[in-house]
Order: structure tokens, then sequence, then C-alpha cells
């Protein structure tokens, strides 16, 4: 299975996600640790599905600085931290920049 067909299948299982207009994607962003400097994601499955399938779309892009706001007026249930997704293609690979 390929990227795009991974991506079409998330797209698939996210939009199950959705009843009647309503969302039970579930999303929170926490800043943890001692000194507050890590991040955690917690989700249901919907949640988790809608941020795997978000990623792939970036992946698959392969353009730098394509992005996704993950915030209090998006799914995110609880945030505090912003939290933004982005693509940047690494030196070695032949697709940065693409």
């Amino acid at each position: 299975m390929d990227l795009p067909e991974i991506t079409a299948a998330l797209e698939k299982l996210d939009a199950l996600s959705i009843e009647a207009g309503v969302s039970r994607h579930f999303l929170q962003v926490f800043k943890t640790g001692a000194e507050k400097e890590e991040i955690m994601i917690q989700g249901n499955t919907e949640g988790l599905v809608h941020l795997a399938m978000v990623c792939l779309n970036l992946a698959q892009k392969k353009i730098d600085g394509s992005h996704h706001h993950f915030d209090e007026v998006s799914i995110v249930d609880k945030s505090e931290a912003p939290l933004v997704i982005a693509y940047k293609g690494a030196d070695w690979d032949d697709e940065k920049g693409a």
C-alpha cells in the first residue's frame, strides 16, 4: 500500500467519525513534565485517526511550510498550547522543497 492509498483509506475512516453533522473527534494538547517542557497529545480513536490523516496529507504534498493548525477553534477539545503540524523536508531528501 502506498502513501496515497493509505491517505485515502484514512480519509474514508475519518469521514465515518461524523454522524448527522456531529464529530466524534477528541483531541487534547497538554504541557507536561516538571518544567512543562513536553507537549502531550491525547485523543480518542477518531481524533488520533484525524491527526494521522492530517500528517499523511502534509507528507503527501511534500511542500515545505505546508501546515495545519490544531487549536481551540478546530477539533481540539482542550489546548494548553497551540499545535501546528508542518512539513519540512530533510536535507538528504530528494523531495526537499518540492
